[in-house]
């Protein structure tokens, strides 16, 4: 990633399901592009199950229906994770397969840089959680594609903390049998921890850490990107896949413009 300028998708959404679909849609474009590419995103109030998220296991279902916070899956690994606009997402696509481990640290990396350019002091725990103190600030997840590889972060800001709390069953069975660490089920936001900082700063210090190597480039999504995408989310929006985690083949109209001929100058 580092021998080739990352290009940076500005948002186009909001909506939780039509940006999971762009994650899968950038998967696409990474691999026929031979490009990486990046995102910084933020949407609506939901939870995000991981692939193989039991829900009863992780959710209080009665307390997200009382908070009206919807339900959607993903389909990268992990447990679930709690949305809302004071919760930042870093996505990191390349155009090959990478091991997890090594996927999760290409993200990892750049949410602990973004932090010090905070001036908080980060680690690493239980692999891909970010911790500040005892405190965990950040998760992250791997998706690994047939030729790319899909790694994405989330970033605690100014989250509600309340309702993530009253919607989240925190695994306290796992602390016990020393799985992971206690921080794992004790989120707080960045803002509670360096007051000052906010939305609008924690994202330019995401753009910034992107910011290494070859560098980064800012561009707009392009209509083949998101054609694909809005085709993808009948997958996001459908309930058996969201609460069975039953995955239904999504036919995409294939699209020439994926790779549009202006994506070929960053390759080099």
């Amino acid at each position: 990633m580092q021998s080739r300028r990352i290009l940076l998708v500005e948002q186009p959404y909001t909506s939780t399901p039509l940006l999971l679909a762009l994650e899968e849609a950038l998967m696409a474009a990474s691999s026929a592009c031979k490009a990486p590419l990046a995102m910084v995103w933020w949407d609506q109030r939901s939870i995000v199950l991981g692939r193989t998220t039991r829900i009863e296991n992780e959710v209080r279902l009665d307390e997200a229906r009382t908070w009206g916070v919807p339900l959607y899956r993903r389909k990268s690994g992990g447990g679930a994770v709690y949305h809302d606009p004071g919760n930042l997402n870093l996505t990191l696509v390349v155009p090959r397969r990478l091991p997890p481990r090594e996927a999760a640290g290409l993200v990892v990396s750049v949410v602990i840089r973004a932090l010090r350019l905070l001036g908080l002091d980060a680690h690493v725990e239980n692999e891909g959680d970010v911790v500040v103190g005892r405190r965990k600030v950040s998760g992250s997840a791997v998706y690994i594609g047939r030729n790319s590889t899909l790694a994405h972060a989330t970033l605690l800001v100014s989250a509600d903390v309340d309702v993530l709390r009253r919607v989240l069953v925190p695994r306290w069975d796992r602390v016990l049998r020393g799985e992971v660490t206690p921080s794992k089920y004790m989120p707080e936001n960045i803002s509670a921890l360096r007051p000052g900082v906010n939305v609008a700063r924690a994202r330019l210090a995401l753009h910034a850490a992107l910011t290494t190597g070859a560098g980064v480039v800012s561009i707009d999504p392009w209509p083949g990107l998101l054609e694909l995408a809005e085709d993808l989310a009948v997958l996001y929006l459908d309930e058996d896949w969201t609460y069975r985690g039953l995955l239904k083949p999504i036919k995409a109209t294939p699209n020439p413009q994926l790779c549009p001929g202006w994506m070929h100058e960053y390759n080099h």
